[in-house]
């Protein structure tokens, strides 16, 4: 699985109002397509959804479209006019077993694929949902999600590789975090990145890593 992140230097992916277009320059965006048109699917949580409206296509010439995964809770709080739930790209909305089966109906006449699977606090936990993409044949996962979606992944240490966009910009405390809450009380616990590369991109740097857990 590949983190994609497109953050400020202070790593933040949105200011406080949640405004969140464009972090990161035209150079990087052409990328973080380049990244979409390799990827057997692109995962995003439904936070992002309501937040940004991607369209999660590859827009570049020739490109192909990955599947489209958004992890949703159980109340399927998808916008009706969402850009992803349109049939220009085969989409999987993956859901909890206690989703109403209302809501469900209703986006499968769309044509939108529904996975129900069991539940933790809410959530399908990352494992579930790999072993789910894995039995389809889905190899290569890119995580676009916001930072809540990138703190679930790697805090179920599902991510190998992590590609970090960065913007010039500082949009301070106040605004949006990259990663939510890893749960880790010590320096020495910290997620570490190796074989960490460092380029340019336009105005941006990209830097690509490899994510090494600590000991459990």
């Amino acid at each position: 699985m590949v983190l994609k992140l497109a953050t400020t230097l202070d790593g933040r992916i949105a200011a406080a109002g949640g405004d969140a277009r464009w972090v990161t320059g035209p150079a990087a965006r052409r990328l973080a397509h380049g990244l979409r048109d390799i990827a057997d699917a692109v995962l995003v949580g439904a936070g992002t959804v309501r937040a940004d409206d991607p369209r999660l296509t590859c827009r570049l010439p020739g490109g192909r479209n990955p599947l489209r995964v958004v992890l949703t809770g159980p109340r399927l709080a998808l916008p009706r006019g969402a850009q992803v739930l349109a049939g220009d790209a085969p989409t999987l909305v993956v859901t909890t077993t206690t989703a109403p089966m209302r809501r469900v109906a209703a986006l499968r006449r769309r044509g939108v694929e529904v996975a129900l699977l069991p539940g933790r606090r809410g959530r399908v936990p990352f494992p579930s949902v790999l072993r789910l993409l894995g039995a389809r044949g889905v190899t290569m996962v890119l995580v676009e999600g916001g930072g809540t979606v990138a703190g679930e992944a790697l805090r179920a240490r599902v991510v190998d590789r992590l590609v970090l966009l960065v913007s010039p910009r500082l949009l301070g405390g106040d605004a949006v975090a990259g990663i939510g809450p890893l749960g880790l009380r010590r320096v020495a616990h910290a997620l570490r990145v190796r074989a960490l590369s460092v380029g340019r991109v336009g105005e941006d740097m990209v830097l690509e890593g490899y994510v090494r857990y600590p000991r459990r």
